[in-house]
């Protein structure tokens, strides 16, 4: 596969083929990546990181997330709307309520967000 070799590659769900997330390779290191490329957590091997991305990509959606528009400001709580393939809606707070704010993020290689999991 191309992009094995260029370093990341899709992880997908057996039965559905659904896009789970990513693993990229970072040397000898391995992250595995949500569908929309943030970080879920880096491994030695990519077995390992292919493992977690196929349990823990989708089901990390459903959860809340830590944001933060710039290195010098707050990290703020929250939740996945939509996520594509290098692109997230974040809702800005602990619940998706009508009028609460949302946010659209371009996400990728060279444009990580500052974006943090859940713990």
């Amino acid at each position: 596969m191309d992009s094995e070799r260029e370093g990341w590659w899709e992880v997908r769900r057996d039965g559905d083929g659904e896009l789970c997330g990513y693993v990229r390779r970072d040397g000898t290191q391995f992250t595995a990546l949500t569908v929309f490329h943030a970080p879920l957590r880096t491994f030695d091997t990519s077995r390992a990181a292919t493992q977690h991305v196929h349990d823990h990509g989708l089901t990390s959606l459903h959860q809340r997330w830590r944001y933060r528009p710039a290195p010098d400001q707050e990290w703020q709580t929250v939740l996945i709307q939509e996520a594509r393939p290098g692109w997230v809606r974040l809702v800005l707070g602990y619940y998706a309520l009508a009028g609460v704010p949302t946010l659209e993020l371009v996400l990728g290689p060279e444009n990580p967000a500052e974006l943090r999991p859940p713990d």
